[in-house]
């Protein structure tokens, strides 16, 4: 019964789905009323059967009737299904058509706009975060600086503490090297090859140094061990080479005036014999009280005097002593004598010079009376 009920529902729910082809067919079934009365009056129409079994043929010819309806049905609404599906589907394809290029040209419309927006942005922020970097990185700098200046202070600091100890050591191991080639060279107790090249490697290190006492004293030390070998070349060119960069000391030229003392005494040579004045008297400018190159001065002259017969040139020897001796009593101190009586008596025992010395006490014996006498004053 549920199921003819369903089915009754279904008939129904078709038939007010064609009102239209309801009222269409009412005119028809007006006509054949008639017709169907006298059919049903009309006992020969009919045959005679159980109730139970016209049940059945009433059911199962409703329900036939109600299953073609259905079926009507299902395959109209499958119909009407489809038809919308497609329409659907060409509707759906349409506006998603339509709504992509309304997308689109709203998207470009946007991108446009962001593009923009996004540039103005970008700029900004680019614009603020090189403002913020620059800063940052003068700051850096400047703490960087700060900082290094501060460590290169430090370390200019740490640099000459290390460099004054460094010179200090250097200076130190210099005058070392002096003191060890100054005692052999004034005892005369060295090599002179191996003297001479450590002599002139400390010069170069003094120069290099700009070490100018330290100079003069290898200058002088080198003097002596020119002297000492007979290099008269080299103690002329090693004075005129330094004497108007570095002092020279008196010593040095009174070195240099024994090699033209010598050589005038030896060869007679009046340009040795020139040299050796002009470097004695350079000697006195530096050391007035210098008694040695006065004494070899004294010496000189008595040269000129004995070697010659000219009486002017002897004359003139006479007067140039007389000068000496002179300069040096009226010294108030006694070292000049000390000095001169000390060079003059050395050079008596000496069997080259001993002439000189003993001419010099026969023809000034009472000045060198007084110098001895001025000379005791001295205080060693």
């Amino acid at each position: 019964m549920k199921y003819l009920a369903l089915l009754f529902f279904v008939f129904f729910f078709t038939l007010n789905l064609h009102p239209q082809e309801n009222e269409t067919s009412q005119a028809p079934q007006k006509e054949n009323i008639n017709a169907y009365v006298k059919d049903i009056i009309d006992e020969s129409q009919y045959v005679r059967i159980p109730r139970k079994d016209f049940d059945q043929i009433i059911e199962n010819e409703i329900t036939s009737t109600l299953n073609d309806k259905l079926n009507t049905i299902i395959a109209f609404a499958v119909a009407i299904i489809g038809l919308l599906s497609t329409l659907s589907i060409l509707q759906t394809n349409r506006s998603r058509n339509l709504l992509k290029e309304q997308l689109t040209t709203k998207i470009e419309s946007e991108l446009t706009i962001t593009k923009s927006d996004l540039k103005q942005i970008f700029e900004d922020l680019i614009e603020k975060k090189y403002k913020e970097i620059d800063k940052n990185i003068d700051t850096k700098i400047e703490l960087g600086l700060k900082v290094n200046r501060e460590n290169l202070s430090k370390i200019e600091s740490q640099f000459e503490k290390s460099k004054d100890q460094i010179d200090k050591t250097e200076e130190y191991l210099l005058n070392v090297e002096y003191d060890a080639l100054n005692s052999k060279i004034i005892s005369k107790s060295y090599s002179y090859d191996n003297t001479l090249k450590r002599t002139l490697k400390l010069l170069k290190d003094a120069k290099k140094r700009n070490n100018e006492t330290l100079m003069t004293d290898v200058i002088n030390l080198l003097t002596y061990a020119y002297y000492d070998n007979g290099k008269d070349n080299e103690i002329t060119n090693l004075l005129t080479k330094y004497e108007n960069k570095v002092p020279i000391l008196s010593t040095s030229y009174g070195n240099a005036a024994l090699i033209g003392f010598n050589n005038y005494h030896n060869f007679n040579s009046k340009t040795q014999r020139d040299n050796a004045i002009h470097y004695l008297d350079k000697s006195l400018e530096l050391a007035q009280g210098y008694g040695f190159a006065q004494a070899v001065k004294l010496e000189i002259f008595m040269m000129d005097y004995l070697r010659t017969k000219d009486e002017t040139i002897k004359n003139e020897a006479i007067n140039n002593c007389t000068k000496v001796f002179d300069h040096l009593l009226q010294s108030e101190s006694g070292d000049p004598a000390y000095l001169t009586i000390t060079r003059l008596d050395g050079d008596s025992e000496n069997q080259h010079f001993k002439k000189y010395v003993d001419k010099l006490n026969e023809l000034f014996n009472d000045e060198i009376i007084e110098l001895r006498k001025k000379a005791g004053t001295y205080k060693v």
